[in-house]
């Protein structure tokens, strides 16, 4: 199995990864109902902050903390939805890769998961 390489890997990761959680029953309606994603936009953007960590390509603009501190504000974002999501990342990821730097996309998110929900209760 190959390991990440190049951007077109952190693409088919990427939609690979939603495609599973918009449909899931516990995270699924926080990307639908709540923050409304339009995958078409959103898709190139998550790709940049990937290639960003995994290839070192600095190409993402933004502010993923904020974004999701907001996004806690309307919806409850707990340890669940969050172990969820790193279930689901971490799955995909071993189905499509293998190596160093499919590892470090499961370190990295696991990392920021972490911080994120941190963050999210220290608001509350």
């Amino acid at each position: 199995m190959p390991d990440i390489s190049h951007r077109q890997d952190i693409n088919n990761l990427v939609a690979a990864f939603y495609n599973k959680a918009i449909t899931d029953p516990t995270i699924g309606y926080i990307f639908t109902d709540v923050a409304k994603l339009n995958l078409e936009v959103h898709l190139p953007v998550i790709c940049d902050f990937w290639e960003g960590i995994l290839l070192g390509n600095p190409v993402f603009r933004g502010n993923p903390m904020l974004t999701h501190l907001t996004l806690a504000e309307k919806t409850a974002l707990t340890q669940v939805h969050f172990g969820v999501w790193l279930a689901m990342w971490e799955g995909t990821v071993r189905e499509l890769f293998a190596g160093e730097r499919a590892d470090l996309a499961i370190q990295r998110a696991k990392d920021i998961g972490r911080l994120m929900l941190y963050k999210i209760e220290q608001r509350r």
